[in-house]
């Protein structure tokens, strides 16, 4: 698993957002983009690939896609495929990317504990690339209007949708 790490005062700039339905057979393009893109699936598995790494990612489980890495399907989904996705820009110029090993020597903030999953202390942004969370209302969430908020949380501002 790989962990984004950004300065929380700088935000993010919203690109785009919207929902994908596919009845069958869908395949993910093939993108290398100047953008983040958060992908939180709905229904079905969405097959993709990033970093040379396959994911599976099912109902609600979620994928962070990084910028300037390539990233495709790399099998046709089964049945139907829904899932909601978000472009945006991280303003902070140094955010990092880290894999487990180097997450704990080179944050010393991480050094504490060993538990990762939870939010550290201070200004900081934190967020895996795969994860799950619980709907408490999909329908609030058909507008795909929502803010990303440190602790891993993502919420509706409709009062739909957290992420725990």
């Amino acid at each position: 698993m790989l962990y984004f790490i950004s300065d929380a005062s700088k935000p993010v700039e919203y690109i785009s957002c919207g929902n994908l339905a596919s009845k069958d057979g869908f395949v993910h393009p093939k993108r290398n983009i100047d953008s983040f893109v958060l992908i939180i699936v709905i229904k079905g598995t969405l097959h993709i690939t990033q970093n040379m790494t396959n994911y599976d990612v099912r109902e609600n489980e979620f994928i962070l896609l990084f910028p300037d890495t390539l990233h495709y399907g790399y099998r046709q989904t089964e049945g139907e495929l829904s899932y909601y996705w978000v472009h945006f820009y991280v303003k902070d110029p140094d955010y990092s990317i880290y894999n487990r090993g180097s997450l704990l020597r080179n944050r010393p903030i991480f050094k504490e504990s060993t538990d990762i999953t939870s939010t550290p202390p201070g200004k900081i942004f934190y967020f895996p690339n795969t994860g799950s969370y619980l709907w408490r209302n999909v329908h609030g969430f058909s507008s795909c209007s929502f803010l990303i908020l440190p602790k891993g949380k993502i919420i509706c501002p409709h009062g739909g949708a957290t992420m725990l």
